[in-house]
């Protein structure tokens, strides 16, 4: 039985949620301030009084500020108990599987996702909205995997449950992964066609995050249809619309295709422009994860320049980003890499001193 205490625990905590969503909404860093202080309390309010809902809620709005493994434990939290069950289980797997893409954690996500359509089939509901997400969802991965021969067919599953619905906005975006999925198949002209439909619906309805994204998509179809100049402009205008709209992880993303098309045209200084921009991003904006992909970049960038003094540099900062990092053996791997460079040129105690520590971070 729930208590008057309970009950007001509960009903103080859906106060600081309702202050904290509507913050979110105008400045998130103050959100970020704030919260660290009040999860601990939270927690206790939620397992007292059994609060899935807004567990649910906490981890959403973890998962907005970018604090994906803390949204991943809320969400883990829901789903293991065992009075959890019809759609709250099907919202919370769902969202399981979307933080666990975010966080590059494919396998779990797919295992997932296709429990949660298995789940809507038996219940009935493959026409509903939420088995469009779902669909939407395991396209994702499977494009993120390079599968895109089955991402394909979820995307246009996830299509087709969107216009039913006549939802415009996830119309637009289910026909902007098509066209992911038919540059990834080597079909051009499709892809072509996909993606200059949803970028023209985006910018009708004004969405710009999107917009930018799919202008970063149009580029990498140019720039393997061999149309360079286009690439290059469309990426141009890909990073200014995310630099506008505040997409970080966005406006890194582009630069390193950026870099890694000039360092494929042999153009080292501008690509080291572009690297070096996207460090800084990642540094400000603690992407950490993003920062060793950039670190790799320039690593291959200082070796072919041979500035080896910069090189040193990029080994420590590797250093640096283990305890920081998702994934400790991508760091292991480039400072291996750094220390082989310095062998070459016959640093032979760098080399030793880089291959160490590269040891003790798997160790």
């Amino acid at each position: 039985m729930e208590s008057v205490a309970d009950i007001g625990l509960q009903q103080g905590m859906e106060q600081e949620l309702n202050r904290v969503e509507e913050l979110l909404q105008t400045d998130s860093n103050a959100v970020l301030e704030q919260i660290g202080a009040k999860l601990s309390g939270w927690e206790r309010s939620v397992k007292s009084t059994r609060g899935y809902t807004s567990a649910l809620r906490i981890g959403d709005i973890l998962e907005k500020l970018g604090q994906n493994w803390l949204a991943l434990s809320w969400y883990q939290w829901i789903d293991s108990q065992e009075d959890v069950e019809g759609p709250l289980k099907t919202t919370v797997m769902r969202a399981k599987g979307r933080v666990q893409i975010k966080l590059g954690m494919y396998p779990e996500a797919l295992a997932v996702l296709k429990e949660v359509e298995e789940s809507l089939r038996r219940a009935e509901k493959a026409d509903t909205l939420d088995y469009a997400f779902t669909a939407q969802n395991i396209a994702v991965i499977h494009t993120c995997r390079e599968e895109f021969q089955p991402a394909l067919q979820y995307a246009k599953i996830a299509l087709e449950r969107f216009e039913v619905h006549k939802d415009r906005m996830r119309v637009i975006q289910a026909i902007s992964l098509v066209g992911q999925c038919y540059h990834g198949l080597g079909q051009f002209e499709q892809s072509y066609e996909f993606l200059t439909r949803a970028r023209d619906g985006l910018e009708e309805c004004g969405d710009y995050f999107t917009l930018a994204r799919c202008w970063h998509n149009y580029a990498e179809l140019m720039r393997d249809w061999s149309r360079p100049e286009e690439a290059l402009a469309a990426w141009r205008m890909s990073h200014e619309m995310k630099k506008k709209t505040g997409d970080h992880f966005g406006q890194v993303n582009t630069l390193l295709s950026m870099s890694e098309y000039m360092v494929s045209q042999q153009e080292l200084h501008s690509a080291l422009q572009y690297t070096i921009q996207s460090i800084t991003l990642c540094h400000q904006y603690r992407l950490y994860d993003l920062e060793i992909n950039c670190l790799k970049l320039w690593s291959d960038i200082l070796s072919a320049l041979g500035r080896y003094a910069e090189l040193e540099v990029c080994a420590s900062r590797a250093k640096c980003l283990a305890r920081s990092v998702s994934q400790q053996q991508e760091v292991a791997s480039l400072l291996q890499k750094i220390a082989e460079d310095f062998q070459r040129i016959g640093r032979n105690d760098l080399a030793e001193q880089i291959s160490m520590n590269a040891i003790q971070i798997l160790g």
